[in-house]
């Protein structure tokens, strides 16, 4: 604090700051405004041997293995402690390392001082197979794009082949020193976040589901009998006080299923609620892998005099991707729409840097396409003869 202020500088240019003290003020905005514009990361991907407990369990042993001794053992657990406080404030966490399976799952289970157990664990590969790989199949199998995930690992040729290969991915080069990892962990930039929603604090235990609904997907050999067949629940809710917040963070977190990017704020979504010429709503849903919480918000505004609508914002977490839920939100809106007494549905497509899906899913909705500009793709469709995709199947899967 003494080296920040500088009486000389004072005297000269009225400013009480050394160049340093300006330094880290301008660092300390800088880390501010960058969580207000940059969503919080959402993964962290963790090595085993060496990261999270000190030795390499394939060699020494379960017995052997540093984690909770005097020394750096205590080092190693404080670092889980700091990794289980980010966890439970909504952080995913997975493991990649380079260990037989079994070795790993013994540690998490049977290792009475280790903090991060089997269950704190979302997705687990433990193989001989490139880490860089194995993010991969990790950001597949939770929906996560890869900009959303962090790389811990001990080893700096590990580090070194994830930045080579994933470029997006955050990978930390932490010092050497294992004491300084619990404290370095928990003061990272890309896991602070100014506002928690209770999905935020759910979120674990959703993608979790995720994982668990995927894998059973793939068992499955016909799609729409797996869907119908774990029990989806969609309930439509209004905007209020309780989850405005909530429908805030969509609309700043989401980005693959999103058609035009716009980020409303809480006075926007306020004022939009407020005004006749709207309709508004979010979903929540449910299903026997879990409790997803609200996922999806859509904003219409409506032109009674020309009986037309247009599609201001449709967005939805990545989490519930193939589900058919899109296509099941907008046969209900077609229904809604058609009792109105509106004829023309008009929705826009923005091209981002990840929202392809929901350019397929405007082509799966059978849309018709009427003006293209460099970003912007115009969509319209005559209400009473849309015809969307699979229509009998879905509204059999979350009987209609």
């Amino acid at each position: 604090t003494k080296n920040c202020f500088d009486s000389r500088n004072f005297f000269i240019t009225r400013i009480r700051f050394s160049q340093l003290g300006i330094k880290l003020i301008a660092e300390s905005i800088g880390a501010v405004l960058t969580r207000i514009l940059k969503p919080v990361a959402k993964v962290l991907v963790l090595d085993c041997d060496n990261t999270i407990w000190g030795g390499v369990v394939g060699e020494s042993g379960l017995s052997s293995i540093l984690i909770g001794q005097d020394g750096l053992g205590k080092a190693f657990s404080a670092f889980q402690k700091s990794i289980k406080e980010l966890s439970n404030n909504g952080l995913i966490l997975c493991i990649s390392s380079k260990n037989e399976v079994k070795d790993v799952v013994n540690v998490l289970k049977n290792h009475n001082s280790m903090v991060l157990k089997h269950e704190d664990i979302t997705v687990l590969k433990s193989n001989w197979n490139e880490k860089f790989i194995n993010i991969n199949e990790i950001s597949d199998e939770l929906g996560v794009a890869l900009d959303s995930f962090v790389f811990w690992d001990d080893n700096p040729i590990e580090r070194e082949k994830v930045k080579m290969n994933l470029p997006m991915v955050n990978v930390i080069d932490p010092p050497k020193e294992v004491v300084e990892w619990p404290s370095l962990i928990k003061s990272l930039d890309c896991f602070a976040d100014f506002t928690k929603t209770d999905e935020d604090l759910n979120k674990v235990k959703q993608y979790r589901a995720k994982a668990k609904f995927e894998k059973n997907k793939n068992i499955s050999k016909n799609n729409f009998e797996f869907l119908e067949s774990v029990n989806m629940k969609v309930t439509f809710i209004e905007i209020n006080e309780s989850n405005i917040s909530r429908a805030v963070q969509l609309c700043k977190k989401t980005n693959q299923m999103n058609l035009r990017l716009v980020r409303h704020d809480e006075d926007s979504i306020n004022n939009i609620c407020k005004s006749q010429n709207s309709i508004t709503f979010l979903v929540e849903m449910k299903d026997d892998f879990g409790n997803h919480g609200i996922i999806s918000l859509l904003i219409l505004n409506k032109h009674k005099k020309k009986n037309e609508a247009f599609l201001d914002t449709f967005l939805m977490s990545c989490r519930v991707l193939g589900r058919e839920l899109e296509s099941m939100i907008f046969i209900k809106l077609k229904q809604d729409l058609l009792d109105m007494g509106y004829s023309r549905l008009y929705a826009e497509f923005v091209t981002g840097v990840r929202n392809t899906p929901a350019k397929k899913l405007l082509n799966k909705l059978n849309l018709n396409i009427d003006n293209k500009t460099k970003n912007t793709t115009y969509y319209s469709v005559n209400i009473n003869k849309w015809n969307i995709d699979n229509n009998r199947e879905i509204k059999k899967i979350y009987k209609l």
